[in-house]
């Protein structure tokens, strides 16, 4: 950077060098996304242990929609929760029921709605002929009618 510059004093090519430094720490102070994941189970599990565990295996149901109530509300935030999924709030919480909801729409009146756009365009096209002059003719030995 400094001799792309060509500074003509030696003040100069500092200043410029200083002013390339202070960029490319600020560069590379920016904001960058944490890798580590809390909630990413690793192959390699180090805290196992021989006893079985207590907890009993519960089947995953489907979310379903429910209205909360200003109470349960109060009572999420105080012990910490997430509303949707009773789970406890940890940076970079993943939901274990993530759903893609999707809506089909089809719409019958089709061709009704085709017929109106006809008629909106031929109207529109009869206007423009009343206000427009047609001429025909050669232009760079193209025939336009």
């Amino acid at each position: 950077m400094v001799k792309m510059i060509k500074p003509s004093s030696l003040t100069q090519a500092f200043e410029v060098a200083l002013l390339e430094e202070t960029t490319i720490s600020a560069l590379n102070k920016t904001n960058k996304p944490n890798k580590f994941n809390p909630n990413f189970k690793s192959p390699y599990d180090h805290h196992k242990t021989s006893e079985p565990s207590n907890t009993i295996p519960r089947k995953t149901q489907p979310f379903l929609y429910k209205t909360i109530t200003p109470t349960d509300i109060r009572t999420k935030k105080c012990l910490r929760l997430y509303f949707r999924c009773d789970g406890k709030y940890t940076l970079g919480h993943i939901y274990k029921n993530m759903m893609l909801k999707y809506m089909v729409v089809d719409e019958e009146d089709k061709e009704e709605e085709r017929m109106l756009r006809n008629q909106k365009r031929k109207g529109q096209m009869r206007r423009n002929r009343e206000k427009s002059c047609r001429f025909s003719g050669c232009i760079d030995g193209e025939y336009e009618a």
